[in-house]
């Protein structure tokens, strides 16, 4: 890492990855865009979108989506840091009560269309790096 002086004094980052330059912004910006187009692909049931598809659909040059995210895997691992899904956990005092509302919660989440796009991905394709995101996420 490379560290330099700039005319005010402060320390800048040089070598930081492209989009890390500048929080928020125009960056926060494309990376909130581009994250919520694969999401959109991902609960229409399309796992095989391309970056021409993220990149129409996000409004974000291509050039951009290939530098910050050079494969699909890291596509999806941005797509996930926006994608909060909890599962509650029920206490109602009754052991049997509080396993039939969590098997009902747990078929719930796993009715969402995302979730299903996710996990036909990792059935389909156990050992690509998408997988790995995917597993590694939930």
């Amino acid at each position: 890492m490379s560290v330099s002086l700039s005319q005010s004094h402060s320390v800048v980052d040089s070598k930081k990855p492209p989009g890390q330059n500048r929080p928020g912004g125009r960056t926060e910006r494309s990376r909130i865009a581009v994250a919520e187009a694969v999401l959109a692909f991902l609960h229409r049931g399309v796992g095989d979108f391309s970056v021409d598809d993220i990149a129409e659909a996000s409004g974000i040059h291509r050039t951009t989506i290939y530098r910050r995210w050079p494969t699909r895997a890291l596509l999806v691992e941005e797509a996930l840091t926006l994608h909060k899904v909890a599962i509650k956990y029920p206490d109602s005092g009754s052991w049997q009560k509080d396993i039939k509302l969590l098997a009902k919660e747990m078929a719930s989440f796993a009715l969402e269309p995302l979730e299903i796009t996710c996990t036909a991905i990792v059935v389909s394709e156990p050992k690509s790096a998408i997988s790995k995101v995917l597993t590694d996420h939930w």
